[in-house]
């Protein structure tokens, strides 16, 4: 999956991955720029960083190997 810049017009939000902000956090770089281009186009949005949604109830299989149930993956 690549990085991304994505500009949400209905909720008036600048919405970036956790891999484009932690690069464009360097002064100078390519996404940097692109970031600052987008608040320039857009001066009133928020800016904010996508975060993925984790189900509680999700098994996976190293909570199945153990012998209690504290798993917390």
């Amino acid at each position: 999956m690549t990085n991304y810049l994505k500009i949400d017009l209905m909720a008036e939000r600048i919405i970036m991955d956790r891999t484009f902000a932690k690069t464009a956090s360097i002064v100078g770089s390519t996404n940097y720029n692109l970031l600052q281009e987008a608040r320039r186009d857009y001066p009133g949005y928020g800016v904010i960083t996508r975060s993925i949604r984790k189900k509680e109830d999700k098994e996976c299989y190293a909570c199945h190997m153990q012998a209690d149930s504290s798993c917390r993956r």
